[in-house]
């Protein structure tokens, strides 16, 4: 298995949640990760600015949420090696053999 990093996409995606992904043509990842982000922001902006009670105590949880997908993201892009093509073409050979 190929052990190689790619900085410039993690660079990008600690600018951009996904901007790495993207760069290395894995479209459904970078959805993942930019709708997943951009979400959990969402989620934390709406929180902060409800005047409940039972926000507090979830608040601190909910800020975790974009924090994670954003260093995941940026995992992902610097040590992410595999082309999704071989992947299906494995799955296929895998279908075949049965």
């Amino acid at each position: 298995m190929n052990n190689e990093k790619h900085g410039i996409p993690a660079l990008l995606s600690f600018f951009i949640c996904g901007l790495g992904q993207l760069t290395k043509n894995h479209f459904g990842k970078f959805f993942l990760f930019f709708i997943a982000f951009a979400g959990s922001l969402y989620l934390v902006y709406t929180m902060l600015f409800a005047k409940k009670s039972y926000v507090d105590g979830v608040i601190y949880l909910v800020c975790i949420f974009p924090i994670v997908i954003w260093f995941w993201s940026i995992n992902d892009a610097y040590n992410s090696n595999t082309d999704l093509g071989d992947d299906i073409e494995k799955i296929n050979e895998t279908i075949k053999e049965i």
